[in-house]
């Protein structure tokens, strides 16, 4: 099925039979078809909003470079074209990305400073790194004025404050983290997990996963278990590396759930999934958080992690410390591993599950919208409303 081309209408939602109110439209700024992990978060908040009667849309930038393209956007969600036909009324929210430069240039007049009848914008920023390809100093960032700050960690948060300098509670009205909600199907929590095969009295091989990926640290994460077994020969009865690539989302929790210790290859990250679903399917992880300050929710309690870049044989022995933890029977050792997994279960339960209140998507867009929106037009807007209403020209 080809995309739905929205026109550039309100939907206008009848209370009685004479009073009305329009609905808020939430534009999310696409410049190319949804296909990396940034833009898919982009479509699940889109669809969680319009499940509650949200007015959410793509807004796409049509661009000839890409030729026509359009059948690789969801079928699901209206777009609409930035073109000249489309009018910004002061009720509509336009969420746009950290490296989205020629849209930043572009409606600049629009942020520059922050006023009721204009357009409203919140940036969503998920790769912190990125950040800077947009501004051309923190300086003129602080210039901007924006409703409101998504970002995908309280670690974006802190690194665009701390490192690059930018002025969070002067440039937004509200600042918020949303995570990326780590569901587990329940399936995968079935399987017997590490902290069952650990109190066998004859252990299973303990099985290490790693995922190999060409852009997070490929010569250290595949070289790793070559360097293991050169080191240590004698362990090569006693560990299984498993190499994760071009696997399945479900096939690599499975994969996770059936290994006892995870190797994390974190790099230049803004959340780390995977050292999080690890931590869900009772890993003991170990390796790169990625982050490039620390944070006190990837911490000696939940994992144990690499410290300091490239210094392999280092990392190699705290794998051996890793494994001989696995294997051992004396009762602080075995309640010290019991710990190190409870306390990964603990921390993505309280930070990153469905229930967290990081990553409650709806009451994050419901809050930008009471604090920039409802004070100003109240009596003629509405941020959602479960019957669908009638169209007309915005």
């Amino acid at each position: 099925m080809e995309p739905k081309i929205a026109k550039n209408d309100v939907e206008i939602i009848r209370f009685n039979e004479q009073y009305e109110k329009v609905k808020s439209r939430f534009y999310f700024f696409l410049a190319s078809p949804p296909v990396t992990g940034g833009d898919l978060v982009y479509l699940q908040h889109i669809r969680l909003l319009r499940e509650v009667g949200v007015d959410a849309r793509i807004m796409y930038l049509p661009n000839e470079s890409f030729g026509a393209i359009l059948q690789d956007f969801p079928d699901d969600i209206p777009i609409n074209m930035l073109n000249e036909n489309l009018k910004l009324t002061p009720i509509d929210l336009v969420i746009v990305g950290e490296s989205q430069g020629p849209f930043y240039r572009d409606m600049r007049h629009w942020m520059d400073d922050f006023y009721s009848d204009r357009p409203k914008f919140i940036v969503f920023n998920q790769a912190v790194h990125w950040t800077a390809y947009s501004f051309k100093s923190a300086q003129d960032f602080n210039q901007f004025r924006f409703a409101g700050l998504f970002c995908a960690s309280q670690y974006i948060m802190q690194y665009m404050q701390d490192t690059l300098k930018m002025d969070l509670d002067t440039v937004f009205k509200v600042k918020k983290v949303i995570a990326p909600a780590t569901i587990i199907p329940e399936t995968i929590l079935a399987l017997p997990d590490s902290s069952a095969r650990m109190q066998q009295k004859r252990k299973p091989k303990c099985k290490v996963s790693f995922i190999y990926n060409n852009r997070k640290r490929p010569r250290e994460t595949g070289s790793l278990p070559f360097l293991f077994l050169s080191m240590y020969p004698e362990y090569a009865d006693k560990v299984e590396f498993v190499k994760i690539h071009n696997s399945k989302h479900y096939d690599t929790l499975k994969t996770m759930r059936e290994s006892d210790i995870f190797i994390v290859s974190g790099f230049m990250d803004s959340h780390n999934l995977p050292a999080v679903e690890a931590m869900v399917c009772g890993c003991h992880v170990l390796g790169y958080t990625g982050l490039t300050m620390e944070m006190p929710y990837f911490n000696d309690t939940n994992g144990w992690w690499f410290k300091e870049e490239g210094q392999l044989r280092k990392h190699v022995h705290l794998l051996k410390q890793a494994i001989d933890l696995y294997y051992a029977t004396e009762p602080e050792q075995v309640a010290l591993r019991l710990s190190l997994l409870e306390n990964g279960k603990r921390t993505a339960s309280e930070l990153f599950s469905a229930n967290s209140p990081n990553t409650q998507v709806v009451e994050a867009y419901r809050e930008v919208w009471e604090t920039v929106v409802q004070p100003d037009y109240d009596l003629d807007a509405v941020f959602a409303w479960h019957e669908t209403g009638r169209f007309q020209s915005a």
